[in-house]
């Protein structure tokens, strides 16, 4: 006689096709802005928040479907930097992939017996923004829960090809270009290892004056 539904239970199916429907429209849309801006040579004015939402919106429901928390916390994402915004972005999604992975293989040593995971252990990915007015940077910030990185490894992971991932699943060129990127951007990427507990790499950013590259005007006088 076919399936039955009440006006509620129907009303949420209706919601979850729209949603996915959403997120399709959306990884759509930033895919062609992607291969629009990414062609650009000149640099170009943009927030912050610009290149954080872009990954936000290609990840989130990814790692939320993989069961991993993500926390942002965008308090500081308005102010103006200057360069290649998808440049940006694909940094923060190597950043985010790299964590995941990280939270997925803490997860699977915990199964095998290699290394029990703590009391009330969360897999857990935080992405904020930040700036210092004193400084003139700003700066994202990617932590994550997954143990940190081991001994020895911390000062080789910006050299390229050298990666503790298993055959087949990374490149080890992924720290090594974003090295890269930051530095066209007359920025920096730094990495914040705590063994036991996790990982944070924070992409620090010029902003104001110190932000103009490539002869690109300052916003206050554009």
């Amino acid at each position: 006689s076919g399936w039955q539904y009440s006006s509620e239970e129907l009303c949420g199916v209706l919601e979850d096709i729209v949603g996915q429907v959403d997120r399709m429209t959306g990884i759509i849309d930033h895919m062609r802005a992607f291969s629009r801006g990414h062609g650009s040579k000149e640099p170009q004015r943009f927030r912050l928040s610009e290149p954080v939402e872009g990954a936000l919106k290609l990840m989130a429901a990814q790692l939320r479907a993989q069961g991993i928390a993500l926390d942002p916390e965008l308090g500081h994402s308005e102010v103006i930097c200057c360069g290649w915004p998808f440049e940006i972005e694909q940094v923060i999604l190597n950043l985010l992939a790299n964590a995941r992975d990280a939270l997925q293989d803490r997860v699977q040593r915990d199964r095998s017996g290699d290394d029990a995971l703590p009391p009330a252990w969360q897999a857990c990915i935080r992405l904020s923004t930040l700036t210092d007015t004193g400084s003139g940077e700003c700066g994202i910030a990617v932590s994550d829960t997954g143990g940190g990185i081991p001994d020895g490894v911390a000062e080789r992971v910006f050299e390229p090809f050298y990666t503790t991932k298993p055959v087949g699943k990374g490149t080890g060129l992924g720290l090594s270009i974003a090295q890269g990127i930051m530095a066209r951007h007359n920025g920096r990427i730094e990495v914040d290892n705590r063994p036991g507990d996790g990982v944070t790499f924070r992409l620090v950013l010029p902003t104001g004056s110190a932000a103009v590259v490539a002869g690109l005007p300052h916003p206050a006088t554009a």
